[in-house]
């Protein structure tokens, strides 16, 4: 593992930056949460426009967060890299210019790739590296197509708040239904009053907020599933330093 030791550094600060990462994205959202339970007269406001409401008078994402995404990111992508670049020298005896794993949607663009950034890894190597490649529409959610897709958005700076709402059970005329037992699996338990025609209606919704990516993707959940195959890429190859 001597000759992997780079990419293993990249692999470990990669987990912290991670770590790192859950604790402020909680503590960003739990503020959140306690700010929209102390939302005044919530019962006025229609359901659909409690969205509205509560991103105008919540606080913007804390500039850390987007940096350490970026961080993350750069030390998987460079893990990669340095495999490829610890091949090169396995297979060539010395080191090339441009060396650079790829993250590639078609056999065409790896050909293309293979000849300028994969020079000096031999055929049994280079076919590896292919076949862990996200080809064709349906490997949308492939990790390394993730992988991709948020280096492209770290550098337009693409991180967002997706805020939902979601009715919990069917609602109840009784008063007590408000101090009935939350649901364990919601992030974040509104109550309103619905006033019908004829009666009032005592009603939970759900709310949750998720931190993601410009291009859609959760955060924390995309960078997870990554990390986890990029651990397990270096792990294929390492038998053969």
């Amino acid at each position: 593992m001597y000759f992997l030791d780079g990419a293993y550094v990249r692999l470990r600060r990669a987990e912290e930056c991670l770590g790192y990462l859950q604790s402020l994205i909680r503590d960003f959202v739990n503020e959140e949460y306690k700010l929209v339970r102390q939302i005044p007269r919530l019962d006025e406001y229609p359901t659909d426009m409690l969205l509205d409401l509560i991103s105008k008078q919540s606080p913007n994402i804390p500039a850390e967060i987007p940096v350490v995404v970026g961080e993350t990111v750069y030390h998987l992508r460079l893990a990669l890299n340095l495999l490829a670049n610890e091949l090169t020298v396995l297979d060539s005896g010395s080191t090339q210019e441009d060396v650079e794993f790829p993250l590639l949607d078609s056999p065409d663009e790896f050909v293309r790739w293979r000849k300028t950034h994969l020079k000096g890894i031999n055929e049994l190597h280079t076919a590896a590296i292919e076949r862990l490649q996200p080809y064709g529409t349906r490997n949308w959610k492939h990790p390394f197509r993730l992988l991709r897709q948020l280096a492209e958005d770290d550098q337009s700076g693409g991180i967002v708040l997706k805020r939902q709402t979601g009715c919990v059970g069917s609602g109840s005329e009784d008063r007590a239904y408000f101090d009935s037992p939350d649901d364990e699996s919601a992030d974040c338990i509104l109550i309103k009053q619905h006033v019908g025609e004829r009666e009032s209606v005592h009603m939970k919704f759900h709310f949750t907020l998720q931190i993601m990516s410009k291009g859609g993707l959760p955060i924390m959940d995309s960078l997870q599933e990554i990390k986890t195959k990029v651990a397990d890429t270096l792990a294929q190859f390492e038998p053969e330093f």
